[in-house]
């Protein structure tokens, strides 16, 4: 079996974050029998998130909790636990139990050089949410030439590939970085259809008019770094 860490990026979920953290332990202990860890970013969560993940992960060594203790956004949470994962594959899944960890199951093996991109079929979101989603798409499409469903949701890449980059962007845009960093270096995108849930708890904060300003002040220094990248390579 590969051995696997997953990042778990929280803000305001303590409805949800111990579900999806059990959930994700048993699936683990399917794909990767006990070589595997879970990162999971508190980013400056104020509902008592942040005691609820400490009392979950008494006593598991394989569980490490990092603290924001402002609110950073998405891109920042990513970035923090990326600087720590150790194994061999990575996967990034949100808090809010909108994404079923159960449909990580497939993917108990991962080549080479290879990512797996996983497509929401039914998203019901924000108009704003949208229409970064639909940015983010076009800008990929018309400079890069890369033809990516949904680079927003969830992927699945390996750590040596990861170690091959240098990741520069703070906002959500980091997963188009990372995606397309990977695909010039290389490697093979495969795309899977994932199933979008409903909120139970909480409500969205990655479509914030904050988020969306900050995303889009970052396609400039994405284009640009895109660019300098492929150049480089």
């Amino acid at each position: 079996m590969q051995s696997w860490s997953v990042i778990v990026f929280c803000y305001n979920e303590k409805g949800t974050i111990i579900n999806v953290l059990y959930n994700l332990e048993k699936v683990l202990n399917v794909i990767a029998n006990n070589d595997w860890e879970v990162l999971i970013v508190d980013d400056g969560s104020d509902d008592g998130s942040t005691e609820l993940i400490n009392k979950y992960i008494i006593g598991k060594s394989n569980c490490k909790l990092i603290i924001h203790e402002l609110n950073m956004g998405i891109g920042s949470a990513i970035k923090s636990g990326l600087q720590f994962v150790k194994n061999e594959n990575i996967s990034i899944v949100p808090a809010d139990g909108q994404f079923n960890t159960d449909e990580l199951v497939i993917f108990k093996s991962i080549p080479e050089k290879t990512i797996y991109s996983l497509y929401r079929t039914n998203k019901y979101q924000s108009i704003k949410r949208n229409l970064l989603t639909y940015f983010n798409r076009t800008i990929i499409g018309l400079l890069f030439h890369y033809n990516i469903k949904d680079i927003n949701w969830i992927i699945i890449f390996k750590n040596s590939e990861l170690k091959k980059l240098k990741l520069k962007l703070k906002s959500s845009l980091i997963m188009s970085e990372l995606v397309i960093k990977m695909l010039i270096n290389g490697c093979s995108l495969k795309e899977y259809p994932s199933y979008y849930y409903n909120r139970s708890y909480g409500y969205s904060k990655g479509g914030s008019f904050k988020i969306v300003k900050k995303a889009l002040m970052e396609v400039v220094l994405l284009i640009f770094e895109i660019f300098r990248f492929k150049n480089n390579n």
